[in-house]
């Protein structure tokens, strides 16, 4: 291999993981310099007494992404407000995650807003079909599973 291809690698391997200790910190992993809003970062700093949270906002008010980064934190251990093995030990985390379209969930909550955030090759999807049912961490257990609330049908 000549110089010149094992410099470019050296230097791609290294904005890898530049671009990774961004991510860290960062509320979008595709913006490294965003940070939550003061109420989502209260509601995260709630995490410590309120285990199990409903988030109600309007439209566009953040709460998928402020679900789905905390989702990240979660399973890669690295949530700022709460030492998920403190209080988990080795046990797998089960996250559900309950929304009205699948497609949607899998689509823009998964690959949009908590894989960018993991290390993929960690993961295992799990699809009945073509639908996402369940991600699973081949090291950890944690795994979480798409919940359609909707049944399906145009009438209400």
């Amino acid at each position: 291999m000549d110089n010149d291809l094992i410099e470019k690698k050296q230097i791609a391997a290294a904005l890898r993981a530049l671009q990774r200790r961004q991510r860290v910190n960062a509320f979008d992993a595709f913006r490294p310099d965003t940070r939550a809003n003061k109420k989502q970062e209260e509601i995260m700093r709630d995490i410590q007494r309120i285990q199990y949270r409903f988030v109600v906002a309007g439209n566009q008010s953040g709460k998928s992404q402020l679900a789905a980064r905390e989702i990240a934190w979660l399973v890669s251990r690295s949530h700022p407000y709460i030492d998920v093995d403190a209080i988990q030990g080795d046990e797998p985390l089960l996250i559900l995650i309950a929304g009205q379209d699948l497609t949607m969930m899998a689509t823009e909550l998964w690959g949009a807003k908590i894989a960018p955030f993991l290390d993929l090759s960690e993961w295992k999807p799990e699809k009945q079909g073509n639908t996402l049912k369940k991600v699973v961490n081949k090291k950890t257990g944690d795994t979480i599973i798409f919940l359609s609330h909707s049944d399906g049908s145009d009438s209400n």
